[in-house]
């Protein structure tokens, strides 16, 4: 029966079918539905965006999302795309600031000190309105009579407002004709710039103002300034905003009352307010004079006593900056000035001498008050002492020991907290080598009308110290110039077995090669003498290039220059042991720093 059926359906609807098994296709298959909705999405997309507004909300959502997820993921190439537009922006409102500016200065600068720009000045003190908005308000006059807001693409008139019964010819036809002066400008005066921005039509001005979608052109009688292009700017702007849906629908243009109603808010007049009748009054200036001489009189009063106010600030300030003083009032007076608050009876004044002092006296804790309280006590000129925080520190030679009395005293001294008593008593040098002998490897004689002590000998750092310091708290002078200092046994040792001789000469020793030689023996000797019984290891050493047989020859002949030398010059001083690097196979490459002897040492 199903197959009767089918039989009788591609007998009676062969088309219909082809029809269904095509529409069929075209929606399960991926590819071609996408490719099928592709050509109509654009149409769909503004009849519902023209019927409501909810899909523009809707769409708003993942554009808004992908438009953040394609600036993280290529913001350079998008930094890159904008720098052209940004500052080509950039540039035009600095261009603009700066000539506002210029208008402002030479506007105030042409006002001078004239009565008009007094009267001025003294109305903006008195309002508290800036002074250049003053002059601006006073001083430009304008008339926006008519403004055409035209569509950038068609150049069609999208909305007017003004005197029509003014217009030089038909607005459709004004706005043709200006679209097309703009097109000409651009292309072929200036390049990649926005175009005409200004005219003059017999005594009107013409104004063009850029938009994105729309240019608004405002007809203008008289002299208008930077901040008339400021307001007109910003109101395309809004426009722009507020009436995108009227600027993209072509049905809506000039059918618009809101927009027509914004347009003719904007038809602005400004006139100058004449002043010059009043100001030729004989009585008014008679009374901007008096004025005049009132605002000098009370500047230079006001900066007399800024002076004076100032000046005493300075000296209450000085005054509490003094060790011993805590003045809490100063007061000016026809002698100078009273100071009154808290003295210290030893606190220097002797610098104020325009200041009578009304104070009482107290015990200041400032570390350099304390310091003369120790000092009337310790009076002996050798003697240092500092104060740092109430801890006192004494130092230097008396020749008696500081008594408990005095300690306590200096104890007692209000601020104090402890006392760091580092003097000594002279003593005797026979005595201090009695009491300290001579460390072992030094000696000393005593030069100069002082007998400074001059110290010579080879010792240990760590030996000599302690007997430096209590020379040093004896206080005797002294030098160690002429001591030589052994270092420890570790630096010794490495300084020996990182050494390296390289001999030029298979049988004898270079200048410089030698002397390197007396380094190495002078501190194993030294390591020998002051850290334990030492032997020096040195290993005579041969690339092994050219022939076996020689470089074993060369290899005894250098072994044999070392003994040599050793035996020289430090026999008696360290034991040396000799080794020899023996070659049995041939280096290919010839290592002229692979030649000589290597050094180590060994304790024994």
């Amino acid at each position: 029966m199903t197959s009767e059926r089918d039989q009788l359906k591609q007998i009676l609807l062969p088309e219909e079918l082809e029809l269904l098994d095509k529409l069929k296709k075209q929606v399960l298959d991926r590819r071609e539905f996408a490719t099928a909705v592709s050509e109509v999405l654009s149409d769909a997309t503004r009849t519902a965006l023209k019927r409501d507004n909810s899909l523009q909300k809707q769409l708003s959502v993942p554009i808004a999302k992908g438009f953040d997820q394609a600036i993280e993921s290529n913001r350079d190439s998008i930094v890159n795309a904008f720098i052209p537009i940004i500052g080509s922006i950039i540039r035009k409102s600095i261009t603009n600031s700066i000539r506002k500016l210029t208008t402002d200065i030479n506007r105030a600068v042409e006002l001078g000190i004239s009565v008009k720009a007094i009267k001025w000045r003294v109305q903006s003190l008195r309002t508290g309105v800036p002074f250049a908005e003053i002059v601006f308000n006073n001083t430009i006059e304008y008339d926006i009579t008519q403004l055409f807001l035209i569509d950038n693409e068609t150049g069609l008139l999208i909305e007017y407002a003004g005197q029509e019964d003014a217009l030089m010819t038909d607005k459709d036809a004004l706005s043709a004709m200006l679209t097309a002066i703009q097109d000409f400008v651009k292309d072929s005066v200036a390049v990649g710039e926005s175009g005409l921005s200004a005219a003059e039509l017999d005594d009107n001005i013409m104004w063009i103002i850029s938009g994105p979608k729309a240019y608004l052109a405002a007809m203008i009688k008289g002299s208008p300034g930077a901040r008339l292009n400021e307001r007109l700017t910003v109101f395309t702007e809004q426009i722009h905003a507020d009436y995108r849906s009227v600027l993209t629908d072509q049905s809506l243009w000039t059918h618009d009352a809101a927009l027509k109603a914004d347009l003719e808010r904007q038809l602005i007049t400004k006139t100058i307010h004449d002043d010059d009748d009043e100001n030729k009054k004989p009585g008014n200036l008679r009374l901007w004079m008096w004025l005049i001489i009132f605002l000098i009189l009370f500047g230079t009063w006001y900066w007399w006593q800024n002076k004076n106010h100032q000046a005493q600030k300075n000296l209450h300030h000085k005054l509490n900056s003094t060790d011993g003083l805590v003045i809490y009032e100063l007061q000016r007076t026809s002698n100078g000035y009273t100071a009154t608050g808290l003295q210290d009876p030893i606190a220097d004044v002797s610098s104020f001498t325009q200041v009578q002092f009304n104070t009482q006296s107290y015990y200041s804790i400032d570390d350099s008050i304390v310091e003369k309280r120790v000092r009337e006590i310790i009076n002996l000129p050798d003697i240092r002492i500092s104060v740092i925080n109430g801890k006192v520190k004494l130092q230097g030679q008396q020749s008696t020991p500081m008594s408990s009395l005095q300690l306590q005293r200096i104890l007692n001294l209000p601020g104090v907290t402890s006392v760091d008593n580092q003097l000594t008593t002279t003593q005797d040098f026979t005595d201090f080598i009695n009491r300290y002998p001579l460390p072992e490897g030094l000696s000393m004689t005593q030069e100069g009308e002082d007998d400074r002590i001059i110290l010579n000998g080879e010792i240990l750092q760590d030996t000599i110290r302690p007997w430096l310091e209590q020379l040093q708290l004896a206080g005797f002078e002294f030098t160690d110039d002429a001591v030589l200092y052994v270092p420890p046994a570790e630096t010794l040792e490495t300084l020996i077995n990182q050494s390296f001789v390289n001999m030029e000469f298979t049988s004898r020793f270079s200048d410089s090669e030698r002397q390197k030689l007396h380094q190495i023996f002078s501190a194993a000797v030294k390591l020998n003498r002051f850290h334990g019984n030492y032997t020096l290891i040195a290993e005579s050493h041969s690339d092994c290039s050219g022939s076996i047989l020689r470089s074993n020859e060369y290899n005894r002949s250098r072994e044999q220059a070392l003994l040599d030398f050793h035996q020289e010059n430090y026999a008696d001083g360290i034991a040396l042991e000799t080794k020899l690097h023996t070659c049995t196979e041939l280096s290919p490459i010839k290592d002229p720093l692979e030649i000589g002897m290597f050094f180590m040492v060994e304790k024994q």
